[in-house]
């Protein structure tokens, strides 16, 4: 009998400290990862700042827009972001930050999407108790919230590609102070290949696309939506759907960026980056955005 005791004992206290070694190692992740999504940027005074996705974050470099503008911006964008993503990027940026005279948000064809990103899920799990992101909590699993060490298994694959990532330095570097992260890649697309035909509804409206909206108007924060460019894309009107939403929309999905400025069929490297920014600011230039 005291042996068995003696093993279940030793067995608890292997499993323990396991799972301890996991979860620190996790929370070393999360924390990485933290800062890489910027949920923690705060005190900032800009007048413009861009939301989206990768196609946001990998696009539109502040530093040129800036230049080009006489303003000062930053980019919000978080790879992986799904419309509820950026909704709860977007209020927590308005929690901690002076709010901006104008938001450029970045819609896609993942627009339609309800459901948020498993990559964004960690990052934003430290915010759950907090009334801003009551939509996005009621998106969860209750398991997620109250069982301990639930998040680092559930979300085990993500932490370990990337914390693999960071070890090899795959992951884009971000420029803490505008948040523009470039993609450096030497890839670029097939010509000859395009990019797939996306059909945008004409009439259904994202409800966390439509809060945003809804809170800048009370808050008299300007907003508009734009869609990036895609490489060779079969039908670019598709997006001018995008109108639905009843507020000014700027439709680059069809610009005519050759391959060599894409490093894949959706996202630009640095040198079509900087042209986005240049065609952004131009445009905010020519239609007074800010008055």
């Amino acid at each position: 009998m005291k042996k068995f005791l003696r093993l279940l004992f030793l067995s608890f206290l292997s499993i323990s400290s396991i799972l301890c070694l996991t979860h620190l190692l996790f929370s070393i992740f999360f924390s990485q990862i933290h800062k890489r999504f910027k949920s923690d940027v705060s005190n900032q005074k800009a007048d413009i700042v861009f939301f989206g996705s990768s196609r946001t974050a990998n696009h539109i470099i502040p530093a040129v827009f800036d230049s080009i503008s006489s303003t000062r911006s930053i980019n919000m964008g978080v790879p992986g972001s799904m419309p509820i993503d950026i909704n709860a990027q977007f209020k927590l940026y308005l929690k901690s930050n002076s709010a901006p005279k104008l938001i450029f948000l970045q819609i896609d064809h993942t627009e339609d999407s309800l459901q948020p990103s498993q990559l964004l899920i960690p990052q934003f799990s430290k915010y759950l108790e907090n009334p801003e992101l009551f939509n996005y909590r009621q998106n969860l699993s209750k398991k997620l919230i109250y069982i301990p060490l639930y998040k680092n298994i559930r979300f085990s694959l993500i932490s370990w590609r990337e914390i693999l990532k960071t070890v090899f330095r795959n992951n884009s570097p971000i420029n803490r102070c505008s948040g523009f992260s470039p993609i450096e890649s030497k890839r670029h697309p097939n010509p000859f290949i395009k990019s797939p035909n996306y059909l945008i509804d004409s009439r259904r409206l994202n409800p966390y696309i439509q809060e945003i909206i809804s809170i800048c108007q009370t808050r008299k924060i300007s907003i508009y939506l734009f869609t990036a460019p895609y490489f060779n894309l079969e039908n670019p009107a598709n997006f001018d759907n995008f109108k639905k939403y009843k507020v000014p929309y700027l439709n680059f999905s069809g610009s005519e960026f050759d391959n060599l400025k894409f490093s894949n069929r959706d996202h630009l490297n640095q040198s079509g980056a900087r042209r986005l920014s240049i065609q952004l600011a131009q445009e905010y230039k020519s239609l007074k955005l800010i008055k």
